[in-house]
Protein backbone atom coordinates (compact mmCIF):
# COMPACT_ATOMS: atom_id res chain seq x y z
CA UNK A 1 0.00 0.00 0.00
CA UNK A 2 3.02 2.79 0.84
CA UNK A 3 4.21 1.73 -2.58
CA UNK A 4 1.54 2.78 -4.59
CA UNK A 5 0.56 5.74 -2.03
CA UNK A 6 4.37 6.98 -2.99
CA UNK A 7 3.34 6.20 -6.80
CA UNK A 8 0.46 7.94 -6.82
CA UNK A 9 2.35 11.30 -5.24
CA UNK A 10 5.19 10.49 -7.77
CA UNK A 11 2.70 10.71 -10.41
CA UNK A 12 0.44 13.99 -9.21
CA UNK A 13 3.92 16.16 -8.43
CA UNK A 14 4.84 15.42 -11.98
CA UNK A 15 1.10 15.97 -13.26
CA UNK A 16 1.44 19.73 -11.41
CA UNK A 17 4.50 20.71 -13.16
CA UNK A 18 4.46 23.81 -15.55
CA UNK A 19 5.46 23.67 -18.87
CA UNK A 20 8.30 25.84 -20.06
CA UNK A 21 6.58 28.29 -22.93
CA UNK A 22 8.90 27.98 -25.88
CA UNK A 23 9.63 32.07 -25.35
CA UNK A 24 8.86 34.02 -22.86
CA UNK A 25 5.52 34.31 -20.81
CA UNK A 26 3.39 37.62 -22.38
CA UNK A 27 0.74 37.80 -19.77
CA UNK A 28 -0.97 36.79 -15.94
CA UNK A 29 2.66 37.16 -14.20
CA UNK A 30 1.64 36.38 -11.33
CA UNK A 31 0.69 32.59 -12.03
CA UNK A 32 2.25 29.22 -11.21
CA UNK A 33 5.55 29.10 -12.66
CA UNK A 34 8.37 25.77 -13.91
CA UNK A 35 11.03 24.69 -11.58
CA UNK A 36 13.41 26.59 -13.74
CA UNK A 37 14.75 28.53 -16.26
CA UNK A 38 16.29 27.48 -19.54
CA UNK A 39 20.15 29.43 -19.19
CA UNK A 40 19.92 29.88 -15.26
CA UNK A 41 20.37 28.01 -12.12
CA UNK A 42 17.47 27.93 -9.94
CA UNK A 43 18.52 29.21 -5.93
CA UNK A 44 16.82 28.72 -2.75
CA UNK A 45 16.77 31.47 -0.29
CA UNK A 46 20.07 29.96 1.42
CA UNK A 47 21.87 29.43 -1.41
CA UNK A 48 20.82 33.00 -2.76
CA UNK A 49 22.11 34.78 0.68
CA UNK A 50 25.65 32.46 0.39
CA UNK A 51 25.97 34.40 -3.20
CA UNK A 52 24.74 37.64 -2.03
CA UNK A 53 27.78 37.19 0.45
CA UNK A 54 30.02 36.46 -2.02
CA UNK A 55 29.27 39.54 -4.19
CA UNK A 56 26.70 38.23 -6.14
CA UNK A 57 24.14 41.05 -8.28
CA UNK A 58 20.77 40.64 -7.16
CA UNK A 59 18.03 42.18 -9.75
CA UNK A 60 14.54 42.99 -8.88
CA UNK A 61 12.48 42.65 -12.27
CA UNK A 62 8.96 43.52 -10.57
CA UNK A 63 7.18 45.75 -12.69
CA UNK A 64 6.15 49.42 -12.35
CA UNK A 65 2.76 49.39 -11.99
CA UNK A 66 1.27 53.11 -10.71
CA UNK A 67 4.60 52.80 -8.81
CA UNK A 68 6.93 54.88 -11.51
CA UNK A 69 7.25 57.58 -14.04
CA UNK A 70 9.93 58.47 -16.35
CA UNK A 71 11.49 61.67 -15.70
CA UNK A 72 12.30 64.34 -18.96
CA UNK A 73 15.99 63.34 -18.01
CA UNK A 74 15.30 59.93 -18.99
CA UNK A 75 15.50 58.69 -15.24
CA UNK A 76 12.78 57.82 -12.79
CA UNK A 77 10.31 58.89 -10.43
CA UNK A 78 8.93 57.28 -7.57
CA UNK A 79 5.76 57.36 -7.17
CA UNK A 80 5.39 55.03 -4.40
CA UNK A 81 8.30 53.44 -2.34
CA UNK A 82 9.81 49.79 -3.22
CA UNK A 83 10.84 47.54 -0.55
CA UNK A 84 12.97 44.89 -1.75
CA UNK A 85 16.12 42.68 -0.63
CA UNK A 86 18.82 45.18 0.80
CA UNK A 87 21.17 45.73 -2.03
CA UNK A 88 19.62 44.94 -4.90
CA UNK A 89 18.59 46.40 -8.04
CA UNK A 90 15.13 47.80 -9.15
CA UNK A 91 15.11 47.24 -13.23
CA UNK A 92 11.74 47.83 -13.39
CA UNK A 93 9.23 46.31 -16.16
CA UNK A 94 12.56 44.74 -17.72
CA UNK A 95 10.51 41.35 -16.65
CA UNK A 96 7.86 41.55 -19.69
CA UNK A 97 7.13 38.82 -21.80
CA UNK A 98 7.88 41.48 -24.85
CA UNK A 99 10.23 44.57 -24.44
CA UNK A 100 9.44 48.20 -26.25
CA UNK A 101 13.08 48.81 -27.80
CA UNK A 102 13.65 51.39 -25.03
CA UNK A 103 13.37 48.70 -22.45
CA UNK A 104 15.57 46.62 -24.52
CA UNK A 105 17.94 49.34 -24.06
CA UNK A 106 17.65 49.98 -20.97
CA UNK A 107 18.02 46.23 -20.33
CA UNK A 108 20.85 45.71 -21.48
CA UNK A 109 22.87 49.14 -20.46
CA UNK A 110 21.79 48.34 -17.04
CA UNK A 111 23.46 44.46 -17.17
CA UNK A 112 26.67 45.74 -18.84
CA UNK A 113 27.20 48.21 -15.95
CA UNK A 114 26.04 46.30 -13.27
CA UNK A 115 28.29 43.12 -14.43
CA UNK A 116 30.82 45.97 -15.29
CA UNK A 117 31.11 44.17 -18.63
CA UNK A 118 31.46 40.81 -17.43
CA UNK A 119 29.53 38.18 -18.57
CA UNK A 120 30.87 35.80 -15.92
CA UNK A 121 29.29 37.91 -13.24
CA UNK A 122 27.02 36.12 -11.18
CA UNK A 123 23.34 37.48 -11.37
CA UNK A 124 20.26 36.89 -9.67
CA UNK A 125 17.33 37.70 -11.00
CA UNK A 126 13.99 37.63 -8.26
CA UNK A 127 10.51 39.66 -8.43
CA UNK A 128 7.66 37.77 -6.13
CA UNK A 129 6.80 33.98 -5.48
CA UNK A 130 5.38 32.73 -8.32
CA UNK A 131 5.93 35.24 -11.01
CA UNK A 132 7.06 35.27 -14.07
CA UNK A 133 8.92 38.57 -14.89
CA UNK A 134 12.20 36.87 -12.71
CA UNK A 135 11.78 33.85 -15.13
CA UNK A 136 11.56 36.25 -17.90
CA UNK A 137 14.46 38.51 -17.04
CA UNK A 138 16.58 35.42 -15.93
CA UNK A 139 16.20 34.02 -19.29
CA UNK A 140 16.65 37.08 -21.33
CA UNK A 141 20.01 37.52 -19.24
CA UNK A 142 21.13 33.95 -20.48
CA UNK A 143 19.89 34.68 -24.31
CA UNK A 144 21.83 38.03 -23.75
CA UNK A 145 24.76 35.68 -23.11
CA UNK A 146 25.44 36.21 -19.52
CA UNK A 147 26.92 32.97 -18.16
CA UNK A 148 26.05 33.16 -14.23
CA UNK A 149 22.78 33.53 -14.41
CA UNK A 150 20.51 32.63 -11.20
CA UNK A 151 16.84 32.59 -10.53
CA UNK A 152 15.68 32.85 -7.16
CA UNK A 153 11.96 31.69 -7.59
CA UNK A 154 10.94 32.23 -4.20
CA UNK A 155 11.45 36.21 -4.78
CA UNK A 156 11.41 38.93 -2.15
CA UNK A 157 8.51 37.57 -0.61
CA UNK A 158 10.63 34.48 0.30
CA UNK A 159 13.86 36.31 1.67
CA UNK A 160 11.22 38.26 3.89
CA UNK A 161 9.20 34.89 5.27
CA UNK A 162 12.89 32.94 6.07
CA UNK A 163 13.24 35.72 8.25
CA UNK A 164 15.72 38.85 6.12
CA UNK A 165 14.48 41.61 6.20
CA UNK A 166 13.64 44.17 2.85
CA UNK A 167 14.90 47.90 2.26
CA UNK A 168 13.58 50.51 0.26
CA UNK A 169 15.13 50.84 -3.00
CA UNK A 170 14.81 53.10 -5.98
CA UNK A 171 14.98 52.23 -10.18
CA UNK A 172 18.55 51.83 -11.25
CA UNK A 173 19.73 54.83 -13.58
CA UNK A 174 21.80 54.29 -16.56
CA UNK A 175 25.07 56.20 -15.99
CA UNK A 176 25.48 58.37 -19.86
Amino acid sequence: MKILSLLFLMILAACNTVPLPDGYRMNRYKAPVPDHVPGAQTVSIEQAVHLKDKGAVFIDVIGSGKFLTKSRNGGWISVKPHTSIPGSYWLPDVGRGALTPDQNTYFQKALAQLSSQNKQTKLIFFCLKSCWMSWNGAKRAAHMGYKSVYWLADGKDGWQEAGYPLAEIIPFSIKK
